[in-house]
């Protein structure tokens, strides 16, 4: 491998001695005319400045972050803010109350709390008052049969009782909102049996008749107000087209011409 090695580059040896023997060797192989890298540098830089080092260099400041859509938006409060100003506007106006329920963190109902006795005689004479209730409502609409029918009245006659029992837990707990619930339940059903809405008030009023014979005075209170709120829901319910209510015939005649 010696002789292969061509004349005047150093031996491994001498290459080893130092850097300055290895910048000698390539300088004398560098043709005639052609300038070093350090020379060709310093031909390009400009007088009196010299380069530097890149670790040398000062560090960059950091670049400025800037929220996306903070230049176009307007000044004012954020959007999330609007929206729960909006969402606190409506708050009042809203016709379902909060839900009570132990999962969520609220406190089951109390059933103990209004008039439990009375609530008591109440589910034990549902029968009796279903009954009642549903001659009353007759007495107030003689064309009640006609239009329900057998079956339609039977109906009528199991829901007067769930409907009193729901009463019944209304005055138990003293909250309306036992009944209106159910009231709010029902209303789909009433609309597939092609029920009017309108019995269903009539059917509170006639319930609010026939509580009189088994409820002192102050236990009256939440039972009306229960039957109350649950007509104000039927009542809400009933503008709403497709309700099976009576129809004045002459607006009827009117809409089918236009």
């Amino acid at each position: 491998m010696s002789g292969m090695r061509p004349e005047g580059v150093p031996t491994g040896e001498a290459a080893e001695g130092g850097s300055a023997d290895r910048r000698r060797w390539w300088g004398q192989m560098r043709p005639e005319g052609v300038p070093t890298a350090e020379a060709a540098g310093a031909a390009t830089r400009p007088p009196g400045r010299r380069r530097r080092h890149p670790s040398a260099r000062p560090p960059a400041p950091p670049p400025v972050r800037q929220a996306a859509g903070a230049a176009t938006r307007p000044p004012g409060p954020r959007r999330g803010a609007r929206e729960s100003a909006a969402v606190r506007a409506l708050q009042p106006t809203a016709r379902l109350s909060a839900v009570s329920h132990p999962v969520l963190g609220l406190p089951p109902t109390d059933m103990r709390a209004g008039f439990p006795a009375a609530a008591e005689r109440i589910c034990a004479e549902r029968a009796r008052l279903g009954a009642r209730t549903l001659e009353a409502l007759a007495a107030r609409d003689p064309t009640l049969g006609q239009r329900l029918g057998e079956a339609g009245l039977r109906a009528l006659l199991r829901d007067t009782e769930v409907y009193l029992e729901r009463v019944a837990r209304a005055v138990a707990s003293n909250d309306p909102g036992q009944l209106r619930e159910w009231a709010e339940w029902v209303v789909p059903v009433y609309r597939r049996r092609r029920v009017p809405l309108d019995d269903l008030v009539g059917l509170g009023e006639a319930v609010r008749e026939v509580l009189g014979a088994v409820l002192g005075p102050d236990e009256r209170v939440p039972a009306d107000e229960a039957i109350t709120e649950a007509k104000a829901v039927f009542r809400w319910h009933r503008r709403i087209a497709g309700d099976a209510r009576r129809r004045n015939r002459l607006l009827a005649a009117i809409y089918r011409g236009a």
